[in-house]
């Protein structure tokens, strides 16, 4: 039996997909455009001549990144060319669509905050689906393989900085520095959004009485317990590593029970941004 071509699963992808540029099209126009933030990407330099010569900017994404996928082609399997095509192209519409929304002249603290969230929001529903919109991730993967210097997201830096200078060439220092904390907004919100907005942390203790410290914290905060074997390379020893995965109010009564349990314990906490399973995100949710 022939598997269909659009799954219940490929369409919620390019579902998202939409939404995410359509979010990313209205915050650009919306926040963007009116107080000239240039954070990079086609979208920024399309920002730039749009207010030197008013270009549209669905023109310059469109003219600037249909040659890229051309040269591009190869570089990516033809799930991610397809889907990257797509994205491109419904971006360009959406570019063009949101000029006929109705503006709101916001603030520029707005425009900082509020449009970065959306834009980052947005660019996080087009990577989770494994696409880009081409631009400078293009650019730069194109970049890595002529030349080879340096890693693709060095080759982003290096294009989106490009960009960024060319702003603030055109719109001068003030601006330029609200877009970089522009660019810090948009990295937090698609990071948290990809990520989970959760904060656990992994616990790793070290005790002689790891035995005593394991039942005194599943007793009192009722998280499992992984124990690891280790050897200790200066001692010697053979020692148990104690593993717990907690949310930051456990964690705070965890250290005070290890330290009643065992003075002597060493601890490593760590930051665990995605826990699925008992207790956490189940994982049939991803």
């Amino acid at each position: 039996m022939q598997k269909p071509i659009l799954t219940k699963k490929l369409f919620r992808e390019y579902l998202e997909i939409t939404l995410g540029v359509f979010m990313m099209s209205i915050a650009i126009q919306w926040f963007y455009v009116y107080h000239s933030l240039v954070t990079g990407g086609i979208s920024g330099l399309a920002i730039v001549f749009y207010n030197l010569w008013n270009i549209p900017l669905s023109l310059t994404n469109f003219a600037i990144n249909v040659p890229l996928f051309l040269i591009g082609f190869k570089l990516m399997g033809i799930d991610i060319f397809v889907k990257s095509l797509y994205t491109m192209l419904m971006f360009t519409l959406a570019l063009h669509l949101v000029t006929y929304v109705p503006p709101i002249h916001p603030s520029l603290f707005l425009s900082v905050t509020l449009g970065s969230a959306i834009v980052g929001a947005g660019t996080a529903l087009v990577i989770k689906n494994n696409a880009t919109s081409g631009g400078t991730v293009l650019i730069a993967r194109l970049l890595e393989k002529l030349l080879g210097r340096f890693k693709v997201t060095t080759w982003i830096l290096i294009a989106d900085l490009v960009v960024i200078t060319i702003g603030m060439l055109v719109f001068g220092i003030i601006n330029t520095m609200y877009a970089v904390v522009a660019i810090f907004v948009i990295a937090k919100v698609a990071d948290m959004a990809l990520t989970g907005a959760q904060n656990s942390k992994a616990m790793y203790i070290f005790s002689d009485k790891s035995e005593e410290v394991s039942q005194a914290l599943m007793k009192s905060i009722n998280r499992g317990i992984t124990s690891l074997r280790g050897k200790g390379v200066y001692t010697g020893k053979d020692r148990d590593i104690l593993l717990c995965v907690m949310n930051n109010s456990e964690m705070i009564a965890a250290k005070r029970i290890i330290k009643e349990t065992d003075p002597k314990s060493f601890i490593i906490v760590t930051s665990a941004h995605e826990v699925y399973g008992e207790g956490f995100i189940p994982l049939e949710q991803k």
